[in-house]
């Protein structure tokens, strides 16, 4: 299940596995039963034998006159022949007991069990056919009927043998055969081939030397770290992380990976497999090690040996192995990329499974009401700021709330942000329950609003390109200065802005939220930290 999830194997191949690990657990279970049994009926027998041979010279010396030397040879002699004699049903018992067991385990017919057991190995057969062979020539035993069971355990021996030879033979033949006709027909489109036409939504690839640390046998490696990975992000993004294909890339540099969606390249690190992250501050003392950056969020780092772990993390420096630091990059890339991600299909699955609390909901969502499309587009523009659909009941109620006055994907997402305004402002809120802001100057604000037009359905913001750099450059110094005292301060505007101030901010300050003011939730304390104008009197 770990290797599905992780997309190392596909759905045919778990099956198989499953149904091999499920036939073995049942096949061990049915022998630990019989065993039980049969170690029973050994120890019963050896408590007979001794009473039997016991028994024997006791009455062989007070009842027959005999001597102990001559009834302890005679009554074990007959013990013995008597215990093989009795041995000959038990065999019987035994074998006919192991061919159901191992039945147990088969869907297939006795028929078939017994012949692909019995007949796949040639080399049995011959072993079988000599041993017989064999007791047929010591004297006393029978020899018609071992003789005539070897020659018949030789004669499938020759068979089977010539069969699996010539069996090699026909797959080599037509192995050379497929290769021939696929060398005359190149431009021929066969069936598996349309495999090579999926991309994989989500996939890492690494160099050779961090082949050791995707290995799905490693236990607490990167497989089982991305399956906990995949179920975090399922309950803070509220969607469903397709699985990741980890394959090993001999063109990237050896201790190099990169991340990839729907088969393109986002981003890119490099890790040393045997050593240790640490990441400090400007205050913290520097460490001897390979410098480098830390691939999810550009902080300086060095690597360091084992050795230096604990010295490190005394002098203040957080320490951490390459697995955790290719799982954090492999988060926040998902994180930033998740809109990319989801697909119709996606949706569709979450509208599924709101239908099992809320019926009456969905049954009200029908494509007359607002199509799949839609839906997709604004959980996309939600994700792209990073807005967890979660609570996916609220986002429908309020589309289909406002379905009826417009279908514009980018007005629907601005009364669904409305909606989920308590979770915008604890996105962003500090401890003492403040939200750190910086707003426009009145007059510079009205001046955007009118440079905003409607284009039929959806709204422009035309700006002349030298205007709207400055302003860009208005937010970027008032960001610089309040980040002083803030990290976590927002951009506020008016809700007929909002969405055309992120998408001029999103090249230039990407990390910047933009709130309007009819996202602020009840009893949420705002507190200003600078004001944006063209004055530079901010």
């Amino acid at each position: 299940d770990a290797d599905l999830n992780s997309g190392s194997i596909t759905e045919e191949q778990a099956k198989a596995r499953r149904a091999d690990i499920g036939q073995e657990a049942e096949f061990y279970g049915s022998m630990d039963g019989a065993s039980k049994f049969v170690s029973g009926d050994a120890i019963a027998g050896i408590i007979i034998t001794i009473i039997n041979i016991a028994g024997g010279i006791v009455i062989g010396t007070m009842m027959q006159g005999m001597k102990i030397n001559e009834a302890l040879s005679t009554y074990t002699l007959l013990t013995v022949g008597d215990g093989l004699v009795t041995q000959i049903p038990s065999l019987i018992n035994a074998i006919s007991a192991a061919l159901l067991i191992t039945k147990s385990t088969s869907k297939s017919s006795l028929g078939k069990d017994l012949s692909a057991q019995l007949l796949t190995v040639p080399k049995a057969l011959g072993m079988a056919a000599g041993i017989l062979f064999i007791f047929g020539l010591i004297p006393g035993m029978p020899k018609i009927p071992f003789f005539l069971m070897s020659a018949l355990f030789a004669f499938l021996f020759n068979v089977t043998r010539k069969a699996s030879a010539s069996g090699m033979a026909v797959a080599n033949s037509v192995k050379e055969i497929t290769a021939e006709n696929t060398t005359r027909q190149l431009g021929e489109p066969e069936d598996e081939f349309e495999s090579l036409l999926q991309v994989d939504r989500m996939g890492i690839e690494v160099g050779y030397k961090l082949v050791p640390l995707v290995d799905p046998k490693k236990a607490g490696g990167v497989l089982s770290r991305i399956n906990s990975l995949r179920k975090q992000l399922a309950r803070d993004l509220g969607i469903i992380i397709p699985p990741i294909r980890l394959r090993d890339n001999l063109q990237l540099p050896s201790n190099g990976y990169s991340i990839k969606i729907k088969g393109q390249v986002v981003d890119k690190g490099e890790l040393m497999p045997d050593c240790y992250l640490a990441l400090g501050d400007e205050e913290t003392d520097p460490i001897e090690g390979i410098k480098t950056t830390d691939p999810a969020y550009g902080l300086p780092g060095v690597w360091i040996t084992e050795s230096k772990k604990e010295s490190a993390a005394a002098v203040g420096y957080t320490v951490i192995d390459p697995t955790s630091v290719l799982v954090t990059h492999l988060t926040e890339v998902i994180k930033t990329h998740a809109y990319e991600i989801i697909t119709r299909e996606d949706i569709q699955k979450l509208i599924d499974a709101t239908k099992k609390d809320s019926p009456t909901l969905v049954n009200e969502l029908t494509p007359a009401v607002l199509t799949l499309g839609v839906v997709q587009e604004v959980v996309k523009n939600l994700l792209r700021e990073k807005i967890s659909v979660t609570d996916f009941v609220t986002i429908l109620e309020t589309l289909i709330d406002h379905a009826p006055t417009t279908r514009d994907p980018e007005a629907l997402t601005e009364f669904v942000r409305q909606r989920l305004c308590r979770a915008l402002c604890g996105q962003y809120q500090s401890e003492s329950n403040k939200l750190s802001t910086i707003s426009f100057e009145p007059g510079l604000e009205q001046e955007i609003i009118n440079s905003v037009h409607d284009m039929g359905n959806r709204s422009v913001l035309a700006l002349e390109p030298n205007y709207a750099q400055r302003i860009i450059d208005a937010i970027v110094e008032t960001v610089r200065n309040v980040s002083v005292t803030s990290n976590s301060a927002v951009l506020l505007t008016s809700s007929s802005l909002r969405s055309h101030i992120r998408k001029l901010t999103e090249t230039a300050i990407p990390y910047l939220p933009v709130l309007s003011y009819k996202e602020i939730a009840p009893g949420v304390q705002i507190e200003s930290l600078g004001i944006v104008s063209l004055t530079n009197e901010n």
